[in-house]
């Protein structure tokens, strides 16, 4: 059985943090031969509010209820100018859903390599104090998942696999796509301090198809909303 530490499964964290770190490095790589100014690098976390939207997803899976996970990793920032900037990300992030009510029900964590590609920019002023917008593609790469089933007193754990649900169209397991795609669109402020900046945000992340990959072809769909507080500095490369 996977050892847990302050609820997060290790086994799913480990891979999603060698994952960010490698995907890290190679952004590193990259800004030390495609561009002039130095980059800002820093880490980044935070808490996400996610659940599940689709046609599928109260009647087929009954996992329509929000629930709440973590965000921790970094970024970069490759400004162009005082107003625009591209920011990649890779960090490892909580999604999923949950459902039913206090006599039975279910909750689904699926644990994601989260990669947005953003574009960044600027609101200036003469102030420490500069507010901006981001907007951008965030692949999803899947690393770990797990379902928790209480009914009455009763609470069962495992993964993924391990779970088989009575619907409509009978016995299904939970299988779901190793790669997503959503849109990410926030807005927050950058907070010049120290020779670097503070970073808080807010972001609205949807995404385009379904995350499940079954025979069903069930309608189920990530959505969420992440606050994120990150500090930049100047990475002399």
């Amino acid at each position: 059985m996977t050892r847990e530490v302050a609820g997060l499964r290790t086994k799913p964290v480990i891979r999603a943090v060698g994952v960010a770190f490698i995907s890290l490095a190679l952004l590193v790589f990259v800004a030390d031969r495609g561009f002039s100014q130095n980059p800002m690098i820093g880490p980044k976390a935070g808490l996400n509010v996610t659940w599940l939207v689709g046609d599928d997803v109260e009647s087929f899976w009954d996992l329509g209820e929000k629930r709440t996970g973590v965000a921790i990793g970094a970024f970069i920032i490759y400004k162009f100018n005082g107003y625009f900037a591209l920011q990649p990300e890779a960090y490892y992030s909580q999604w999923g859903s949950k459902g039913g009510d206090e006599t039975a029900g279910q909750s689904l964590r699926i644990h994601y390599v989260e990669a947005p590609i953003l574009a960044k920019f600027f609101f200036r002023n003469r102030s420490y104090l500069t507010p901006y917008v981001v907007f951008g593609p965030a692949p999803f790469f899947r690393v770990g998942c797990n379902v928790e089933r209480h009914e009455g007193a009763s609470t069962q754990e495992g993964g993924c696999d391990d779970w088989v649900a009575e619907t409509p169209l009978g016995n299904a397991p939970i299988e779901l796509k190793n790669l997503t795609i959503n849109v990410v669109v926030g807005v927050g402020f950058d907070l010049e301090v120290w020779g670097g900046a503070f970073g808080l945000d807010a972001r609205y992340s949807v995404g385009l198809t379904t995350i499940d990959n079954s025979d069903f072809g069930t309608d189920m769909k990530n959505r969420g909303v992440q606050f994120l507080l990150g500090y930049a500095f100047a990475w002399e490369i």
